[in-house]
């Protein structure tokens, strides 16, 4: 009986693959961790081989664990604007994964700044000129890999998001396919048309038929070959909008905000395109088989939970991200402190890629306690900047998931910050959760009623706060980092 979902999540640090059966409950998970490399400043970059075999072995894992005979079918959800190229034939990767947080294509998003290019980005893409997007990252791999752009002009590279690429190689190289919540992430696609826009990709000088061809998010997209066995594919999902869909946010008085490596806030606008004046993206949502496209608003911080990974990995004040709360609840305030994690720039409504990193306020009394908690209060200070905007400031309510999400503290300090209700999700990773949902309408087997019944109301209010840094000290250490490069 094929009772199950697998859900795919290929994100910034972990391949995980997760099944769920067809009431919403999670029944197998297996988890690998990634590498992410730092070959030089601001440069964010993965190893194809093993983004695959990393996601490849979580996958193998899961259906040794249930059984291959009960998954009904696979939805992929993934980290979004991180790309690279492969060979069409062999699906040998041709270069390395550029993150969506790597900065070095920032100089050309400067170069395009006030011209008509700008223009024509903003209105066809939705998005603002930064790094934080693909074309630039395909624009300087073009440039900087040798013997890539012969490849390109032979027609045997072809450049992807991470979803194209696992789709490619769990089919064996039959399935070559992405979406328009990924496509609508690498300024190269024209979110009311609904397709490649011709001019982006000659301005960044990439050929259309170097990349994927775009499909609907959910229905019958390819057969993927696992074990000997057959799956077949049935949604394709940008993590974030999978995040969206697994939170119910169908209308466009919902919204979410998934602590991950970064923090993301999305807001359903169902039909209609948001053009944001304050710095916010407009991104397609997802599209269901023979509907128009669904579209979202999204705000983007870039540093969330990596910077709990940075105070474990680089400052050494905690050995595991799980002990963050512990430390920074040995104190009841930041004191003096302020910590902006700006490590990789400020995402909207800022966007200021040569944003840095500060911490002010130190003095003798300060500890590593005080410089924890002040690292959960930027987080949610960067939150509270998106809510702020005219596009969320409606809002008095808002759903959380992530991995900062299981921190009872940070959720609380959240709650203080915004001055918002806050509803914590059953399934803090609602990635998976989301997708898998998505994978299940695609096959046919669960319906929106369904879904809206498994999702339900078992969420849990935050209402009491903690004390918190006053939002006037925030915006003075925010001018702060903002001016460091100048």
């Amino acid at each position: 009986m094929r009772d199950l979902i697998l859900a795919i999540d290929q994100g910034t640090t972990s391949s995980r693959a997760v099944v769920f059966d067809l009431e919403g409950r999670e029944v197998a998970t297996a988890t690998e961790q990634l590498p992410v490399v730092y070959p030089k400043p601001g440069w964010v970059e993965q190893e194809p081989e093993q983004i695959w075999t990393s996601q490849s072995r979580a996958v193998e894992s899961v259906i040794r664990k249930v059984g291959p005979d009960r998954i009904s079918s696979i939805g992929i959800t993934n980290q979004r604007e991180t790309v690279l190229a492969w060979d069409r034939i062999s699906g040998e990767s041709l270069t390395p994964a550029i993150v969506w947080q790597c900065r070095r294509s920032a100089p050309l998003m400067d170069e395009l700044r006030g011209t008509p290019e700008e223009t024509l980005i903003t209105t066809r893409t939705g998005l603002v000129l930064d790094a934080y997007f693909s074309a630039s990252k395909i624009h300087w791999l073009i440039q900087h890999t040798p013997g890539l752009s012969q490849k390109v002009d032979s027609g045997d590279a072809v450049f992807g998001t991470i979803d194209a690429f696992l789709a490619f190689k769990f089919s064996k190289g039959r399935s070559l396919l992405t979406e328009p919540s990924n496509a609508s992430r690498t300024m190269l696609f024209d979110i009311q048309r609904g397709g490649w826009d011709p001019e982006l990709c000659k301005l960044f000088g990439i050929s259309p038929e170097a990349l994927p061809p775009v499909r609907d998010s959910f229905g019958e997209l390819g057969t993927f070959e696992i074990q000997g066995h057959s799956f077949p594919l049935t949604a394709v999902l940008g993590d974030q909008q999978a995040s969206l869909f697994g939170h119910g946010a169908f209308s466009n008085d919902r919204a979410k905000c998934t602590f991950g490596t970064g923090a993301f806030l999305l807001r359903n606008t169902g039909s209609e395109i948001v053009r944001s004046k304050s710095g916010l993206l407009s991104t397609v949502a997802w599209k269901p088989p023979g509907a128009e496209l669904c579209y979202a608003i999204e705000g983007s911080v870039f540093v969330a939970g990596s910077i709990v990974q940075w105070l474990r990995d680089s400052l050494n004040i905690i050995k595991d991200s799980s002990e963050i709360e512990v430390l920074a609840a040995q104190v009841s305030s930041v004191g003096d402190v302020v910590f902006v994690p700006a490590l990789t720039g400020l995402g909207s409504p800022h966007w200021d890629q040569d944003a840095r990193g500060l911490i002010l306020g130190l003095t003798r009394d300060s500890s590593a306690a005080h410089i924890a908690r002040a690292a959960l209060e930027g987080v949610a200070h960067l939150t509270a900047d998106l809510l702020d905007t005219p596009e969320f400031s409606d809002l008095s309510v808002f759903a959380i998931d992530g991995g900062m999400a299981r921190s009872e503290l940070f959720c609380r300090i959240l709650r203080s910050t915004t001055g918002r209700k806050i509803y914590r999700a059953p399934h803090t990773e609602t990635t998976a959760f989301g997708v898998a949902l998505a994978a299940g309408l695609g096959a046919g087997i669960l319906s929106l009623d369904k879904i809206q019944d498994i999702i339900g109301s078992n969420m849990k209010e935050f209402s009491e706060g903690e004390p918190t840094l006053p939002r006037e000290r925030w915006s003075e250490a925010l001018v702060r980092s903002r001016d460091w490069a100048k």
